[in-house]
Order: C-alpha cells, then sequence, then structure tokens
C-alpha cells in the first residue's frame, strides 16, 4: 500500500508528490494516498505551461503605497483623466520601502528556492521598469510577442540585445501586479508553454546565444500554436515566468490605468545545465526524473516529459512548467480566459 506524501510552498500550492509505501495503512487512508496521487498527476501534467501565479505575494497597502510614489513620476493627476495623454509612461527602478517589501515576502523568497534554487539568486533591492499603461485609443507601438534578452544589453540596438540556453542574466520573469489587473486593463499576453520552443530555438547556438532579432525573425511563430492567458488579478499578485516565456504588451481598453513592474530576478552566478552534483531544483529534478521513490504511473509521466523537449531545457529552466489554469489542491491556479495567438507584431523588450 502507498501514501503520498506532498511537499508545498504555503501560498504558492505547488506540490511535489512521492509516493511511499506503507504495508500498516489501511483501505480507508488509501483512499487519501490515491486522491494525492491524482493532485501529483495533475502536478506533471501541468509543468508545461511555464509560469507560477501567487495572489497575495505582497499586501495590497504596500501597492497602493507604490503607486502612490509612481503617480508623481508620471506627471499625471490620478482624479483627472484629461491628463493621462499617453497610452503608456516608462518608468525605471525604485528603490524605495514599498518596493523592496514588496519584492521581499516569505512566500515569495520561499518560491524563488523552489523555482530557481536555495543560494542561486539575488535578492532584489529595487523594483523596476513600470510600464505603466493608460486607457487610450492609440497604439503604444509596443505590443508585440517576444522573449525579454538578458545580455549584451550595452548594444544601443535592442534588437542586438541577447539570451541563450543557460539564461545568462535572468533566473525568472516576474510580474508584479501594483493595481487591480482586469482583462480590458492591458494585462500582459503569455503564450503557454513557449518557452520549450524557444529553449529548443537557443540550444544549438550555445553560450553566444542569439539576438533578439535572430530570434524574432520569423515574429515568433514557432510558438504561435499554444494558447494564451492573459495575467490578470488584484493588486499583489505576482507572476513568476520562465526566462524564455513568450509574451506581449496589449493596448489598454478599461477605465483605470494599469500599475506592473516587470524586471528580472537575477541569478548569483551563471545557471547551469548539468551538475555533477545532481543539486538541482525540485522541479528541473523532477523534469530529469531524480525523484526516487515515485509511483510507477508517476515517473512514466516525467519520463514522457523529458523525451518530449529532448532535456535542451533542464535543471532550473525546466523548473518553471509549473502552472496551468486549476485550482486543484489549494493551488490558486490562472485566473482569465484562454484565447488564440493574436496579430505577430515585433516588439522592444517590456
Amino acid at each position: 500500500m502507498h501514501r503520498s506524501v506532498s511537499l508545498s510552498i504555503p501560498g504558492v500550492g505547488l506540490r511535489v508528490g512521492v509516493a511511499l509505501r506503507f504495508p500498516h495503512l489501511s483501505k480507508k487512508s488509501c483512499s487519501g494516498a490515491i486522491e494525492e496521487r491524482e493532485k501529483t498527476r495533475k502536478s506533471i501534467a501541468s509543468l508545461k505551461a511555464g509560469f507560477v501565479k501567487i495572489e497575495g505575494a505582497f499586501p495590497k497597502e504596500i501597492a497602493a503605497q507604490a503607486r502612490s510614489i509612481l503617480w508623481k513620476d508620471t506627471g499625471c493627476d490620478p482624479d483627472d483623466p484629461a491628463t493621462w495623454i499617453k497610452p503608456v509612461i516608462r518608468l525605471s527602478d525604485y528603490p524605495q520601502e514599498p518596493f523592496r517589501i514588496a519584492a521581499n515576502t516569505p512566500v515569495l523568497h520561499k518560491a524563488f528556492d523552489q523555482l530557481v534554487g536555495p543560494g542561486r539568486w539575488l535578492t532584489r533591492e529595487s523594483l523596476g521598469s513600470f510600464p505603466i499603461r493608460f486607457p487610450s485609443q492609440a497604439d503604444p507601438g509596443d505590443t508585440g510577442w517576444h522573449i525579454d534578452v538578458s545580455f549584451g544589453l550595452d548594444n544601443p540596438n535592442f534588437m542586438e540585445w541577447r539570451a541563450n540556453i543557460t539564461s545568462r542574466g535572468r533566473a525568472l520573469l516576474m510580474l508584479f501586479l501594483f493595481s487591480d489587473v482586469g482583462e480590458m486593463d492591458a494585462p500582459t499576453r503569455i503564450s503557454v508553454g513557449s518557452h520549450i520552443d524557444i529553449a529548443r530555438i537557443l540550444a544549438p547556438a550555445g553560450d553566444k546565444g542569439l539576438t533578439l532579432g535572430e530570434l524574432a525573425a520569423h515574429r515568433f511563430d514557432e510558438t504561435a500554436h499554444h494558447e494564451e492567458v492573459l495575467a490578470t488579478g488584484e493588486s499583489g499578485t505576482v507572476y513568476l515566468c520562465h526566462p524564455f516565456l513568450v509574451h506581449a504588451a496589449q493596448p489598454h481598453r478599461g477605465t483605470r490605468p494599469r500599475f506592473m513592474a516587470q524586471h528580472p530576478l537575477l541569478p548569483s552566478g551563471l545557471l547551469s545545465l548539468h551538475r555533477a552534483s545532481l543539486d538541482y531544483s525540485s522541479f528541473g529534478s523532477m523534469s530529469r526524473g531524480r525523484i526516487p521513490l515515485f509511483a510507477r504511473s508517476t515517473y512514466a509521466a516525467i519520463a514522457r516529459l523529458a523525451a518530449a523537449t529532448k532535456f535542451f531545457v533542464a535543471d532550473e529552466l525546466t523548473s518553471l512548467r509549473c502552472a496551468t489554469p486549476t485550482t486543484w489542491g489549494g493551488c490558486v491556479g490562472v485566473s482569465g480566459r484562454t484565447f488564440k495567438r493574436g496579430p505577430l507584431k515585433r516588439s522592444k523588450p517590456c
């Protein structure tokens, strides 16, 4: 008889199930094991999405304090829509206390440890940049599909900025919602599972990687078959995304400006696809089938996933295939509707 033990991050809802053998368990307790095993199966099936949504990742009060600071720097009056002239205003990095608090809550630090690995990421002392989007009929000019590239950023031509298979310079892409964001409020569009395609494109280029121009040569058509999810949520919500996840901005058709920080979690060193110690992050280990004592059916699912991805994304970089639109097992899940991919445009990174 088996009993499934579930390891989880409080407030995140991600679970890693491990099936252990306990011959003394009763049939009644076995029913609980079956339920937990089903949750584990769903967790494995969700590994391909490439992002995690955490509701209540930081307090709404902190979000309000941060918005007050940002409003002043926009030069706009929050109570006078006539002053909201531009469709988007970009603000840079903010080190004030509300931003530091938002970036360093216990639930986020625990999520960073699980997704990237303890000691493999740097604590953020600030947040930014902020693409603040206002209700407007004007084209903001930055709504194309793209990934956020991470090195070679000293080149004045952003299309020459680069990314490589080990995601040099970026452990996670993070979306911090500092205002309530509904479907009409310019939520970021996410191409679900697109990070796997991008990893396969980057793998042959090795450490040198590819420029954004090279990656966008086909307008990211390679990922156009994926479903689209909107990054909606209340203020205090955070999306933790795989660094290769394809995403896009969109025009604001709502009534209140959207305040969001989009920035990287920086690695403490080079991310490794091959560790001699086999000391990978938990979901990276799952992708390689290295969690022992798994039930056979679950292990088979891991093996199929690893074979399907051809190991082009491994370890830390596979660790983020862990969210789908679901509410099972206490997981917050992903709110909003799913869509087919819209028009593809060239876009400057967010």
